[in-house]
């Protein structure tokens, strides 16, 4: 019948135009034309199914149908999706033809109208600017998958074909004609602006040029408010979801270095953003306000959803950084530093942190670097450290093992030959630690430093005879100078000052020698220094029948004196112990004032000394 052919052509029509447009592209290309296709003929089977059951007709062959048509075309064959649904649609009329010569003429009149008013329906969706937006809008999606997966020159086709399949659709359906007018420039535009996208290689840019082209062509095209609402809120939905997830995939990293609080507060800022995005859509579905300001609100947004991503990709990367350094210096007993960079890891990530919520990632890349920058100069100041800690470790061992062995050829006693010892220690750790220092803060380049130690410990390893004479006339007092010795034999714990160095750094350095004779260990927790009381963090122990050097250095944090104390055991094998202390009260130091001291003990003894302060660069002081 006229009116069958009518229908059969029409859809027929428009399949082998969108296939002959694509004949010459390439399969991702003719994918999408035969989308559009496929979408039209698809409609047209389920209005005949439709008025099939309104006839009581049974419609199970032909759903049978649309059903493959509809599997075919989810794995991408739309081809043979076409094609069925074709089948799908000339089944229907065989079976509407096969009913009606079952009955009367008045049926016959009923069937006319019937296949008319469908294709009225066929051409009025085709020519229905709200069809044809969504059939845009599911093109732009499929430019959109390839630029989130960076094949933008893929989705330059996808646009240019769809451009085409509009033009191609006007010439079947001149109604059309006003609507791809509308369309055309803003898909023009849209395909300009990947295209440069492209030359930049800026995904970005490509997806926003997508965002303003959607949201563009639904403001135009659409009429009905409602409609357009709809059409809007689906369009940022989709939008506002990418971007919430980019949010989420910082949560672990900025967790684990920032806090959850911090993640909350981040990423509930950027949902707020998105939230006032949403508030906007009526406005602009209604006219009241532009379209320019939805996406430029959701810009704002999605500036702060990319700062987050540097923050979390790059930024904590320094501020953990800093934060392991921290401790690394910590563990080495250089507490200021330790402090220092701490409290810098601290301070770079409030500071990023601020920039990320603002979405200021100008500034939030400088510092982003600088932090980073400083992070790595600490990293290489550390290195050196442990370069010069081990060198000095190694030279220590020999050369203790090396005096130790000419006192005693010289005929000092054990404990003689160790006061001697402990003396030029400490003269030693003042001058590694003073190294070390000038490292850390960076007064001396690392590598001079390293070389500087190489060439203390030749030069002292040179002067063995030199020293040893040294240490031989310390046991003969001289004017002003009293060296008390310790006698193995004496029944009680003594303790035996060796030097109260004050530095010129600002902190301050004591050495004692503590003897313990006795069967039990001996515990200290503390010690008094003129006006300081200052109680260790944890106990050191002596054991019994040993002796060891206590080196106490104190410095001032914050109005606060507080330091590290290192015990140094001898009773076979040499062993030691650190922990930190805080002290109460002050005192004022003076190089050749004597000051009274003491060693508390667990069990509320304590050992009296008493100890003149001196000017650490005097060598050995002897």
């Amino acid at each position: 019948m006229k009116t069958q052919i009518v229908i059969m052509v029409l859809a027929l029509a428009l399949s082998m135009a969108v296939v002959a447009t694509v004949h010459a592209q390439t399969s991702a290309q003719a994918s999408m034309g035969l989308e559009v296709s496929y979408e039209v003929h698809l409609q047209i089977a389920e209005q005949w199914v439709n008025k099939l059951g309104e006839y009581g007709i049974n419609t199970t062959s032909v759903t049978q149908l649309i059903s493959k048509a509809q599997a075919e075309a989810s794995v991408g064959n739309y081809v043979e999706a076409i094609t069925l649904l074709n089948q799908a649609i000339a089944l229907s009329a065989q079976l509407m033809a096969s009913h009606i010569s079952n009955n009367t003429s008045l049926i016959i009149s009923n069937y006319a109208n019937t296949v008319t008013n469908l294709n009225s329906y066929v051409e009025a969706s085709l020519n229905n600017s709200n069809v044809t937006t969504a059939l845009t809008l599911n093109a732009l999606g499929y430019a959109g998958g390839y630029v989130n997966s960076g094949n933008i020159q893929e989705s330059l086709r996808v646009v240019s074909l769809l451009n085409t399949t509009l033009s191609t659709a006007v010439a079947i359906s001149p109604g059309l004609s006003a609507t791809v007018q509308t369309i055309t420039p803003i898909l023009n535009n849209l395909y300009l602006s990947i295209k440069n996208a492209e030359y930049t290689q800026n995904i970005t840019e490509a997806q926003l040029a997508l965002l303003r082209a959607e949201v563009s062509v639904t403001t135009k095209v659409v009429s009905s408010p409602g409609v357009k609402e709809e059409y809007l809120r689906l369009i940022m939905s989709t939008w506002e979801g990418q971007l919430m997830s980019g949010v989420n995939s910082t949560y672990l990293n900025i967790t684990s270095t920032l806090g959850a609080s911090a993640w909350s507060y981040v990423s509930g800022n950027v949902s707020a953003c998105l939230s006032a995005v949403n508030n906007l859509i009526p406005s602009v579905a209604a006219g009241t306000i532009g379209p320019e300001q939805l996406v430029n609100t959701y810009i704002t947004c999605l500036t702060r959803e990319e700062a987050l991503k540097l923050l979390a990709k790059t930024g904590v990367k320094a501020i953990m950084k800093l934060h392991e350094e921290s401790k690394v210096l910590l563990r080495l007993g250089y507490v200021n530093y330790s402090n220092y960079l701490a409290s810098m890891g601290n301070s770079c990530g409030n500071v990023m942190l601020n920039n990320a919520i603002a979405g200021n990632i100008a500034s939030l890349n400088a510092s982003i670097n600088t932090c980073t920058a400083l992070a790595s100069q600490y990293g290489e100041r550390i290195r050196y450290v442990s370069t010069i800690l081990n060198i000095s470790s190694n030279n220590i061992e020999k050369l203790n093992e090396t005096l130790i062995k000419q006192l005693k050829a010289h005929g000092l006693g054990t404990t003689e030959a160790m006061i001697c010892w402990v003396r030029i220690y400490g003269n030693l750790s003042s001058m590694i630690d003073s190294t070390i220092n000038s490292v850390l803060n960076g007064t001396i380049a690392p590598q001079l430093a390293v070389n500087t130690i190489n060439n203390y410990f030749v030069n002292l390893n040179s002067s063995i005879q030199s020293i040893v004479a040294g240490c031989l006339n310390l046991t003969t007092p001289g004017p002003g100078r009293y060296i008390p010795m310790i006698g193995v034999s004496q029944g009680q714990p003594q303790v035996t000052p060796i030097g109260l160095e004050l530095s010129t750094s600002g902190y301050i350095e004591l050495l004692l020698l503590v003897n313990n004779p006795t069967q039990a260990n001996l515990y200290i927790n503390g010690f008094g220094l003129g006006g300081l009381k200052c109680s260790f963090n944890n106990e050191l122990t002596l054991n019994a029948n040993s002796q060891g050097t206590l080196v106490i250095t104190l410095y001032t944090t914050n109005n606060a004196v507080m330091g590290i104390a290192k015990l140094t055991t001898y009773s076979g094998v040499t062993g030691s112990q650190k922990t930190m202390f805080t002290c109460a009260g002050s005192q004022t130091f003076m190089v050749g004032t004597y000051y009274m001291g003491y060693l508390m003990l667990t069990n509320n003894e304590e050992l009296q000394f008493q100890i003149r302060a001196t000017d650490s660069t005097i060598p050995f002081n002897w």
